[in-house]
């Protein structure tokens, strides 16, 4: 498994992306977040390296997609103000590219590692969104959840995309225009300090 052209190393300290909120981007019951990851070393719980994430606190809102405790995929996300998360088993390795996604869809969360179904969960409820930043390398609301090693194309998108378009697409470069697709950051600029997002460059990192 490999990523695309450049990606973004963090440093598992201090090192972030912020995406200023945009109400476009805000996600609801059905959407998919995905990206490459090439950890340098896994955190100890599978919530404490963020990849992408708009989750606050008091209440308890927005989503985290995050992993973690020798390579599991986490995600969480707030219903009725209430943290709902599905965890995969420790399978992915350090120092290995893989490809990772979240699906929310209508009362379920399922997640796919390198273009397979790897967990799942349920959830009841109103999604609780939130209109916090939106942020690649950190927690938006839980400061120092942070990632080590490169993170590369993170896509988003208001629609639930199944398992087999998540797995035929995973290496595919798209424009950022394509239906549904609201924040695309294949982090192909290899110097300065903004991530273009191509679907929209004034809601850039």
């Amino acid at each position: 498994m490999q990523s695309q052209n450049h990606g973004l190393r963090f440093d598992g300290i201090e090192e972030s992306v912020t995406i200023n909120f945009k109400s476009g981007i805000n996600l609801s019951d059905n959407y998919t977040v995905e990206a490459w990851i090439f950890a340098d070393n896994w955190k100890a719980l599978s919530w404490q390296g963020s990849i992408f994430t708009n989750d606050g606190q008091d209440p308890d809102r927005g989503f985290a997609f995050r992993c973690g405790e020798n390579g599991k995929l986490s995600f969480v996300m707030s219903a009725d103000n209430q943290w709902n998360e599905a965890v995969s088993p420790a399978i992915m390795n350090s120092k290995q590219w893989h490809h990772v996604a979240a699906t929310v869809d209508n009362g379920s969360i399922t997640l796919d590692i390198d273009g397979q179904v790897s967990g799942s969960a349920t959830y009841e409820g109103t999604v609780t969104p939130s209109e916090g930043a939106f942020t690649i390398g950190e927690s938006t609301g839980f400061p120092g959840r942070v990632f080590e090693g490169v993170i590369d194309e993170v896509r988003v998108w208001n629609v639930a995309r199944t398992a087999s378009e998540i797995a035929d697409n995973k290496t595919t470069s798209f424009t950022g225009f394509e239906a549904g697709l609201v924040a695309y950051l294949p982090m192909n600029e290899g110097s300065g300090d903004i991530a273009i997002n191509l679907s929209d460059d004034g809601c850039s990192g």
